[in-house]
């Protein structure tokens, strides 16, 4: 009777263990799908981040660019305000020198000194 018992458990312990390994591998098998899913899901993710990104730094050279060209205008401008003014002030100074000298023809001319000129000597 004991050895038949035995027998009879024998059967039963190795179809636990089909049970046991069944359910380890089908519980593998799904940790496996899921961990796949999880990555490819992250992979997605982490690849409109980067796209974003990549369009975010194309914006930003973008308007980097146009400030540059910006700027290089208002410093063309600057430049050709600052030669105005040169000439301008060129152009003053030749005035003031002929009429100096427009001046000094004309008491050449007449042979007396300007009033101001000697104005500090009490004339």
């Amino acid at each position: 009777k004991t050895l038949q018992c035995h027998k009879s458990r024998l059967p039963q312990t190795s179809f636990l263990l089909m049970i046991f390994r069944a359910s380890l591998l089908e519980a593998t098998i799904w940790a496996a799908k899921k961990l796949s899913s999880i990555l490819s899901w992250e992979n997605t993710k982490k690849a409109t981040i980067d796209a974003q990104l990549k369009r975010k730094e194309e914006e930003l050279e973008k308007k980097k660019a146009k400030y540059a060209e910006k700027m290089k205008n208002k410093k063309a401008i600057a430049h050709r305000e600052a030669e105005e003014k040169r000439a301008m002030v060129v152009a003053r100074r030749g005035e003031e020198v002929l009429k100096a000298e427009e001046m000094a023809a004309k008491y050449r001319a007449t042979g007396l000194a300007p009033k101001k000129l000697l104005g500090c000597f009490g004339a």
